[in-house]
C-alpha cells in the first residue's frame, strides 16, 4: 500500500524562505508598466538592454529607455490596422517579433529596423500563427 508523508504547512514555508535567493529590500520598487491611454497592455519578453515587447489595444510597443514607442508603420496593403499588432518578443539586437490580426486569421511577424516580414505556420490548418520569442 502506498504510503504518502504530509508535511506541516509552517514547514513547507520554512523550507521555500530558506531556499529563496534572498529577501526583498525596501528600495526595490515595483512599478506599472502600462502604454498611456491604452486601455490595456499586456508586457511580454524583455531583452538584457531593458526593452520590453509589449501588446495593448493601441496596438504594439516596446518600451525602451523610460518611455514607449510604438512599432514602426505597417506596409501599405499588409491588411492590418496598427490597433491589429502586438509585439511578443525582442532579442538584443532589437529584432522585435510578434502576431498581426484578429484571433480567427493570426499571421506572426519579425521586425528587423522598419522591415516587416508575415508568415503563417499550416494555414491550411491553422488560423493564427504567433512569434512569442526570438
Amino acid at each position: 500500500m502506498a504510503h504518502s508523508q504530509r508535511f506541516p504547512a509552517a514547514f513547507v514555508t520554512a523550507l521555500l524562505l530558506a531556499a529563496s535567493p534572498g529577501h526583498v529590500r525596501a528600495d526595490d520598487v515595483c512599478q506599472p508598466l502600462d502604454v498611456p491611454g491604452a486601455a490595456w497592455t499586456q508586457v511580454w519578453q524583455l531583452n538584457s538592454a531593458g526593452a520590453v515587447a509589449a501588446g495593448s489595444d493601441l496596438g504594439g510597443r516596446v518600451y525602451s529607455g523610460g518611455g514607449w514607442l510604438p512599432l514602426p508603420p505597417l506596409p501599405a496593403g499588409s491588411g492590418f490596422a496598427p490597433s491589429d499588432v502586438a509585439a511578443l518578443g525582442i532579442n538584443d539586437a532589437g529584432v522585435t517579433v510578434g502576431v498581426a490580426g484578429p484571433d480567427t486569421s493570426q499571421q506572426a511577424f519579425i521586425l528587423s529596423g522598419s522591415t516587416y516580414a508575415f508568415f503563417s505556420y499550416r494555414p491550411d490548418l491553422y488560423t493564427g500563427t504567433e512569434a512569442r520569442a526570438i
